[in-house]
């Protein structure tokens, strides 16, 4: 039972490796995982993302949701523009740490 019980508080960790996922982090929480392969198209929006091996970080002088919401917005679009990003539907979703925080 504890090894079950430690799996879940760890939230699968060695299976998201497995899968080349890698951590988003913003604030030094944990918001969601991306491919490494995504993460790699990332690395040149440095004023925008922080990537390393260990996964991406939101760029800490991004402090606003709405900073945060136009930075990564304009990413977006980049990586739409280049054929990245397919499927677009032009959905704007905050950047924020929680679902009821204004953006």
């Amino acid at each position: 039972m504890n090894k079950w019980v430690r799996r879940c508080n760890t939230g699968n960790a060695e299976g998201r490796q497995a899968a080349g996922l890698l951590p988003f982090t913003v604030d030094a929480v944990v918001a969601g995982y991306c491919r490494s392969d995504f993460a790699r198209r990332l690395e040149r929006f440095d004023e925008c993302f922080e990537v390393s091996a260990s996964g991406v970080t939101l760029a800490e002088r991004l402090r606003r949701p709405k900073e945060r919401t136009e930075a990564v917005s304009r990413v977006l679009a980049a990586l739409r523009e280049e054929g990245t990003i397919t499927g677009w539907r032009d959905e704007l979703y905050p950047v924020t740490s929680s679902f009821y925080q204004e953006p």
